[in-house]
């Protein structure tokens, strides 16, 4: 072998060496991190249920009669899930976790119709809220809302696209900001 080769190999060999330990320090870190996070979710566990307790007796007693947040609803209306995820480094395991939640979740939802226009129509039977945050007034579909089926856009004339057995359709919200 020659000696500029060597050279090369030996550079390349203790750079990968260097990112192993780095790496190593980088999970140390971070599990050192969860673990006082775990500590201090535990520390706070007595006064969550303290205060769990306080309002159940509150609730018991009258207080907050007329309050949204206490009734209790015989039905679910609306669903929406977000997704929160982390953007830092060694998170990858996080969020695949989270994501994988969320499509199965999502896997739950099932909707008929013979279009797009008529699966959310079905829907809309049992979440009466969701479409109003799709369509607009005269039943034609938000600019912010794009739709999916089988991950390829539904657009144009999204509603009137046809749907078939075992097709996924997403309905995924523009978020808009300057």
């Amino acid at each position: 072998m020659a000696g500029g080769a060597e050279r090369v190999l030996r550079r390349r060999i203790k750079s990968v060496q260097s990112t192993k330990k780095i790496t190593k320090a980088m999970e140390l870190i971070a599990a050192s991190r969860i673990l006082k996070a775990q500590q201090r979710v535990n520390a706070a566990r007595p006064y969550s249920e303290q205060i769990t307790a306080v309002i159940r007796n509150l609730a018991a007693a009258g207080a907050g009669k007329g309050a949204v947040l206490l009734e209790q609803r015989e039905e679910i209306r609306t669903v929406a899930f977000v997704a929160v995820a982390g953007d830092r480094g060694l998170c990858g395991g996080y969020n695949t976790t989270i994501i994988r939640t969320v499509e199965r979740e999502m896997a739950r939802l099932q909707a008929e119709g013979r279009t797009v226009g008529e699966s959310l129509k079905d829907l809309e039977k049992r979440y009466p809220d969701l479409v109003k945050l799709i369509l607009a007034k005269d039943g034609s579909l938000l600019n912010s809302i794009d739709i999916f089926i089988n991950g390829e856009s539904a657009h144009p004339g999204a509603l009137s696209r046809p749907v078939k057995d075992g097709d996924k359709l997403k309905v995924i919200m523009i978020i808009q900001g300057g």
